[in-house]
């Protein structure tokens, strides 16, 4: 092999590659799928458990997770009263979740943001 041989230019690198980013983003952007990417562990991991769920007696039931954001004047409001209670996942649920979830331990007491009071309705010239 000679020598004297000079390498390639830089420029005759870089428009090659630059070529490529440009190409690559335009068919990217111009053909890319407007829904989520398809995502095969998630799907087959969740028809485990819910497979599982449903084998294990647990039913679908359909919830309205809706609530009215100002309660009506004649509705009292919640009770703050709590008791003690055990937390973490049912001995039902620990044996078919795929997954456990992390949940506390106990659930003894409850926080509301300092001197809170509940809302009993009203628009912002009731507060006065």
């Amino acid at each position: 092999m000679p020598s004297n041989r000079k390498p390639w230019p830089l420029k005759w690198v870089m428009v090659p590659t630059l070529g490529f980013i440009v190409l690559y983003t335009v068919l990217t952007l111009v053909y890319r799928r407007p829904e989520p990417a398809y995502r095969p562990y998630e799907e087959a991991k969740t028809r485990a458990t819910t497979g599982r769920l449903l084998d294990a007696g647990f039913q679908r039931i359909a919830l309205s997770s809706s609530r009215p954001a100002v309660l009506p004047r004649n509705v009292a409001p919640p009770s703050i009263a709590t008791t003690t209670g055990p937390g973490g996942v049912p001995a039902s649920l620990q044996s078919v979740l795929i997954d456990q979830p992390t949940l506390i331990a106990v659930i003894d007491r409850q926080h509301r943001a300092g001197g809170a009071v509940p809302h009993r309705g009203g628009g912002p010239e009731s507060r006065q």
